[in-house]
């Protein structure tokens, strides 16, 4: 089902200006190519709601992000803070990402989507280990992502934004 996922990623992100078109997709992962970094999305099955990660090798920052088809329960604002809580294997919880500020923007299709603010550089780490993401916004649940392969997307977006400084 890649080019599934391929398609639907690229009309989600195509309104989001993000290249259309992903350099590799490794189900259940797209990736993208972006100036000055890349970017790893999945989706949720059955909302088709995005997780996002972001790398940037030259600034050494890491974001994470979300969509959300309905997001009118999560009130508005820019820098909105969540918080992030990591479900690793064996059931481990890590509630070491607190009051995360988060940027909220509106598609053109109405998906909401919502962004991190950079994180540094060994963000990426924690969530190389992850199955599961938890977004809580004061209190409630505002994405929930379970996941698969997070370890190859890590690396291959690390790989991929690092590759990205020599060709500029």
């Amino acid at each position: 089902m890649p080019s599934i996922v391929g398609l639907s990623l690229a009309l989600v992100l195509q309104a989001a200006a993000v290249p259309a078109a992903p350099y590799k997709v490794d189900d259940p992962w797209a990736f993208f190519r972006m100036e000055p970094g890349c970017m790893a999305v999945t989706l949720q099955p059955p909302s088709n709601e995005g997780f996002i990660m972001r790398y940037n090798a030259t600034k050494k920052w890491f974001q994470v992000g979300f969509t959300k088809e309905r997001a009118s329960e999560l009130g508005g604002g820019e820098g909105r803070l969540m918080d992030v809580r990591l479900h690793r294997p064996g059931g481990v919880l890590d509630d070491g990402w607190e009051d995360v500020a988060f940027f909220r923007d509106q598609l053109p299709d109405g998906t909401t989507i919502f962004m991190s603010q950079p994180m540094a550089d060994p963000a990426a780490r924690d969530f190389n280990e992850m199955e599961a993401v938890v977004f809580i916004d004061h209190g409630k649940t505002a994405g929930f992502f379970k996941l698969k392969g997070t370890k190859g997307a890590v690396s291959e977006l690390l790989a991929c934004a690092k590759g990205q400084i020599g060709k500029r």
